[in-house]
């Protein structure tokens, strides 16, 4: 048993070793309950021989009643309270670290990886899922296996006191489970699509809430209004339905429960009149019936979080089937050219990149132009090895880029992209992002070069000023050469720029485009050009065209070819 609920929840084992001590001492819980019942009877049979006219000598011990009862509540006490330790805090205490290794799994793999996902899917497995799985392992399975045990070892002990009794207590348990297991598939069929409405309701409030601009500017809040309110009737609708559905068959399994204790006070009354069961025999089971029945009760309630915990574990095993990278080569430093060597890759049923190659001198800056959906960006992330090619290989110097960790292969790469993501942390930790390791003074330095120190001085808090959610307190120029004193300060030898001038305005255009002549000195660069007058003193200019290269060369070459270049240049491209 312990050993399936290892396997099936992918217990720890410090979390394996508490779920057994839970277990046992709820089985222990449940069983020194039934001691107040046979003290109860005792001394109501020694009273019972006080007052018959034969049995006159007979005295009651009240002093030690009293004291055998202050043990048993004493005892029912640590049981509970062992009980309590376990299964609660240091279970909820060691299955924190639960969420830790799922993020330390999900950063282990490669970044298409989430590309395919949805990210609110992702937050609802971290947050929400594993939620729910620490709630059951607290507070639900070791509660039902403990049950199961101390049920069993009753039913047991009641068989050897009177059988009759024992079938007449424990007949309706098989039946009242039978009638749960029987609605398992049901029961699971209506969680998981409760959990789809749960989540397409989250999905559009996130779109909403990211939307929100550009749903006030064109006025179509009423639209969006009635659309949140639609998805949420859907959602109340098939919430009603699975806990009518639950509630439905949790009741019925609880009537059959009842029909147990009418079930001992018949067959319990027919053994009286027979003469074939004494009447304190017939009150144990009486009493005993309530306290059997109780934690069954629980019992059932818990079996339909059971089974939506059975499908939270399917949802991350889902996710644990990713293939997590293993680095199988080291770069070799003495040449970080990059080539492509007949890359094909598409996202989905999109062919986006189709049999292209060309090489990225080491030391040299290589541009990347052509008209919006040609390829560009795709090309960019396969050479970051964001994205694995579906035919054809990448290289650095001799290694193939799919054949190295991605993390070990990002050490080498710095990446500045036009949509610049900053966390709501302070300025110096956005930059110290770069390099964690690296002092006050260096960050400083890296921030001057990138023309970032003036403005930041400025700031109410200079570098320690918070900036809000992806650096909403800063404009588009001042976070772009956030990114970039970014790159300064992690020094990396091949550098990624993705049209990072693009969206700016001319005076912050000049203050990036000096940063970044300092961050591509000597090193190898890939850029994006949107402005290919920036461009035009690189010594290999790649021009794409519906996922090909149709022309390569520098500048000057270039137009001489008269060709698809020159046509972009002459339109202003």
């Amino acid at each position: 048993m312990f050993r399936f609920l290892e396997n099936k929840y992918h217990l720890s084992n410090n979390e394996s070793k508490l779920m057994r001590q839970g277990i046992i001492f709820n089985a222990l819980s449940n069983i020194s309950k039934m001691f107040p019942v046979g003290v109860t009877t005792y001394v109501l049979s020694q009273m019972f021989l006080i007052i018959t006219k034969d049995s006159g000598n007979v005295k009651l011990p009240i002093g030690q009643y009293v004291l055998i009862s202050l043990g048993i509540i004493l005892l029912m006490t640590i049981m509970a309270y062992i009980e309590y330790t376990k299964t609660f805090v240091d279970i909820y205490r060691e299955s924190a670290n639960r969420r830790i290794d799922i993020a330390e799994f999900l950063r282990k793999l490669p970044l298409s990886f989430f590309a395919k996902r949805d990210l609110s899917d992702l937050t609802t497995v971290i947050m929400t899922d594993t939620s729910g799985i620490e709630h059951a392992l607290a507070h639900v399975i070791p509660q039902c296996y403990g049950t199961l045990i101390s049920t069993i070892i009753i039913c047991i002990a009641m068989l050897f006191l009177n059988f009759k009794l024992a079938i007449a207590l424990f007949w309706v348990i098989p039946i009242a489970f039978l009638v749960v297991f029987i609605s398992r598939k049901m029961q699971a069929k209506y969680s998981e699509k409760f959990k789809e409405e749960k989540l397409n309701a989250s999905e559009k409030f996130q779109m909403t809430l990211e939307m929100i601009k550009e749903i006030k500017a064109f006025g179509v809040e009423d639209y969006y209004k009635n659309d949140l309110k639609e998805q949420l009737n859907i959602y109340e609708q098939m919430q009603r339905k699975t806990e009518l559905f639950s509630a439905t068959i949790l009741a019925s399994a609880q009537m059959i429960l009842k029909l147990g204790t009418v079930t001992v006070i018949f067959i319990g009354s027919l053994l009286l009149l027979k003469n074939k069961v004494d009447l304190f025999t017939f009150i144990i089971f009486l009493f005993s019936s309530g306290l059997v029945y109780e934690p069954i009760n629980g019992l059932i309630n818990s079996l339909t979080e059971i089974f939506q915990a059975d499908l939270l574990v399917d949802r991350i095993d889902k996710i644990k089937e990713e293939k997590i990278e293993e680095s199988k080569a080291d770069i070799d430093g003495d040449d970080l050219s990059i080539r492509f060597e007949n890359v094909y890759f598409g996202y989905d049923e999109m062919n986006v990149l189709n049999g292209i190659s060309f090489t990225a001198k080491e030391g040299e800056k290589t541009a990347f132009v052509g008209s919006s959906g040609s390829g560009k960006s795709t090309a960019l992330k396969l050479a970051a090895g964001f994205y694995k090619p579906d035919k054809g290989s990448v290289y650095i110097g001799k290694n193939d880029i799919s054949e190295i960790n991605s993390e070990e292969l990002l050490k080498y790469y710095s990446v500045v992209f036009q949509d610049v993501l900053l966390f709501d942390n302070s300025i110096i930790e956005n930059i110290r992002l770069g390099n964690s390791s690296a002092s006050d003074e260096e960050v400083i330095e890296a921030a001057k070069l990138a023309h970032c120190h003036d403005f930041i001085m400025q700031l109410p808090q200079g570098y320690d000023t918070f900036i809000g959610e992806n650096g909403k307190l800063l404009s588009g120029g001042e976070k772009q050469r956030i990114s970039i004193a970014r790159a300064i300060i992690k020094d990396a030898p091949i550098v990624l720029l993705d049209e990072v001038t693009s969206a700016l305005d001319i005076q912050n255009e000049n203050l990036v485009q000096e940063a970044m002549n300092y961050i591509t000195k000597d090193k190898t660069v890939i850029v994006i050009a949107h402005k290919l007058d920036t461009i035009r003193d690189c010594e290999n200019i790649i021009v794409f065209d519906k996922g090909e290269i149709v022309e390569m060369g520098n500048h000057e070459s270039l137009i001489r070819q008269n060709g698809y270049y020159k046509k972009l240049v002459d339109i202003g491209a």
